[in-house]
């Protein structure tokens, strides 16, 4: 499990420039972004909820404000509610990176993905059959039935390539169920 605070150091500076930048907002809620960041930076997490908590009751759609609840959520390992600030977020802004890091974070940390599937246990999608066989002294004979992606789930390839555009996105997809057979004679 990692350290809270760990979580806020890595993802301070991404998180408080897109905030800084973040969707405008009244005088009134900027100086309540404004408590609400000096309490993570000051390393108090409790009053860094308290303080969001009272300025999400007066400004209930403001991204910046339910990330921020978040962030000061998950660096009091209370990653369920900090995951649904996160998601109140991007219902408000789906295209707001902080709360969308903030929420990769979290799912992340509890190892599951966005549709609740626990990542700790692989995915087991190829299977392979086979069957050894003696046909005389010293000669035997392998069958075997190979099957990749056996239930045809997507399997997507990410751009790796840093200088384009399309850096870690998907951009086509690896191939799908795919079968073989293939026997062996060993002599």
């Amino acid at each position: 499990m990692r350290c809270p605070m760990s979580l806020v150091r890595r993802l301070w500076p991404a998180l408080a420039l897109l905030i800084a930048i973040g969707p405008a907002a009244s005088a009134q809620t900027t100086e309540a972004v404004d408590a609400v960041t000096a309490a993570l930076r000051a390393g108090n997490f409790a009053q860094a909820v308290e303080r969001s908590q009272a300025a999400l009751a007066r400004a209930p759609n403001d991204a910046r404000l339910w990330t921020l609840n978040g962030l000061a959520l998950a660096a009091l390992s209370r990653r369920a509610e900090a995951l649904r600030s996160f998601q109140r977020a991007l219902t408000i802004d789906p295209n707001y990176l902080a709360a969308l890091e903030g929420a990769a974070q979290a799912h992340y940390e509890a190892g599951s993905n966005a549709d609740g599937d626990n990542l700790d246990y692989p995915d087991v999608s190829d299977v392979a059959f086979f069957k050894k066989t003696a046909l005389g002294k010293g000669v035997d004979v392998q069958v075997r039935f190979e099957f990749y992606n056996i239930f045809n789930r997507r399997n997507l390839y990410l751009s790796n390539d840093l200088s384009s555009p399309g850096f870690g996105k998907a951009i086509s997809q690896q191939l799908p169920r795919w079968w073989q057979f293939g026997a062996r004679l060993t002599f």
